[in-house]
């Protein structure tokens, strides 16, 4: 380790010690950087496994569903789905022409509907705007509902990690 010497004329002794131990500090830090870089890098595959093996999972659990037909297939037998597709043409139609999209008169013509307490989704439906509007609302609809799946997974997946302390050993190795 080579030592530093500072001129005290212009600087104080306490300042010449801090600049040491910065010094020292951040050779140490240089040391660790490709360790640190290695570690970030091997998490980021393992978590791109554990999306990879839950996106394979929810196709599984899917199954008649095929991702080939994401443009003209709807995930489920109906149903809901059909409501949850007027939802997110709701929410687009009404944000993209400035309206209020709690309000309709689509719905009971001519007085309208509140949809205050009506199962909107407008979240799903603001995100999936641009989605829309480039490959379509049954595709928006389905990726919605895969990525429910993933993320959902996923988030059980992190939560267990931090609840058993595993996340935290792994990262204090590095």
């Amino acid at each position: 380790m080579t030592h530093v010497k500072f001129d005290t004329h212009f600087l104080g002794e306490k300042d010449c010690q801090n600049l040491i131990y910065s010094h020292n500090t951040t050779s140490n830090h240089l040391k660790r950087l490709p360790n640190l870089i290695q570690h970030t890098i091997k998490k980021f595959w393992r978590e791109l496994l554990v999306l990879s093996l839950f996106l394979i999972l929810t196709l599984i659990l899917l199954y008649p569903f095929s991702i080939l037909k994401m443009n003209i297939q709807l995930i489920g037998d109906g149903g809901d789905g059909y409501q949850n597709l007027w939802n997110l043409w709701w929410v687009m139609r009404s944000v993209l022409s400035r309206s209020n999209p709690f309000t309709t008169n689509m719905l009971f013509y001519p007085n309208g509907a509140d949809l205050y307490v009506h199962s909107l989704s407008p979240a799903a439906g603001f995100l999936t705007i641009s989605i829309q509007q480039w490959f379509g609302l049954v595709f928006s609809y389905n990726l919605l509902v895969i990525l429910s799946f993933v993320l959902g997974g996923y988030g059980a997946y992190r939560l267990a990690l931090h609840v058993t302390g595993i996340g935290r050993l792994r990262s204090s190795q590095v």
